[in-house]
């Protein structure tokens, strides 16, 4: 919201509703969208849907860096929610392959360390390390630091992508463990 209000000029009642519906809808989309491919198939192949992920977190990229680059407010909102469906694709086969190697005991308590991780880090750790980076290049950048931060966690989003594509390729070797100690 920060960013609407200082390089665009939005109000605040404006982008809490237009960023809300951009990530909503785009999450909302995403979620479904990479759960119906991931049952699709990993009747195939069990890494496809994680390799689906990884394509989907880095062709986020390049739409989260457009985001912040984009003259237009209306079209940075856009890629809002294109860049939410993409993030969200990997979500669903992310829990979905870390139950599918653990224990059934195990299942709820590695969904729980999974999105706690996520909360924490994503959502906890990263607006506050944003605005310490934001802050940090207030002089330098003024009203623009904000843009600048934000290139912190897209810089981020390759790693995932790469652990991602890793994960899918260690899948069957952890599934034929799981299968050999259940």
């Amino acid at each position: 919201p920060s960013f609407y209000g200082r390089s665009f000029g939005m109000e605040l009642t404006s982008i809490v509703l237009y960023l809300g519906l951009a990530l909503g809808g785009g999450g909302g989309v995403g979620l479904l969208l990479g759960g119906i491919l991931a049952n699709s198939v990993a009747k195939h192949n069990p890494m496809l849907p994680l390799i689906i992920g990884a394509v989907a977190t880095a062709f986020a990229v390049p739409v989260a860096l457009a985001i912040l680059w984009v003259s237009s407010s209306t079209m940075s909102l856009w890629l809002v929610a294109v860049l939410a469906l993409l993030w969200s694709v990997s979500n669903g086969p992310v829990i979905a392959a870390a139950q599918s190697v653990v224990l059934p005991q195990m299942r709820a308590t590695a969904s729980a360390i999974i999105i706690f991780f996520t909360s924490v880090i994503g959502f906890g750790l990263g607006p506050i390390c944003v605005g310490v980076v934001s802050d940090l290049l207030t002089p330098t950048f003024a009203t623009e630091s904000l843009r600048y931060a934000l290139m912190v966690p897209i810089a981020l989003l390759p790693i995932m992508a790469i652990l991602l594509w890793l994960s899918a390729r260690q899948l069957p070797h952890d599934l034929i463990s799981h299968v050999n100690n259940v």
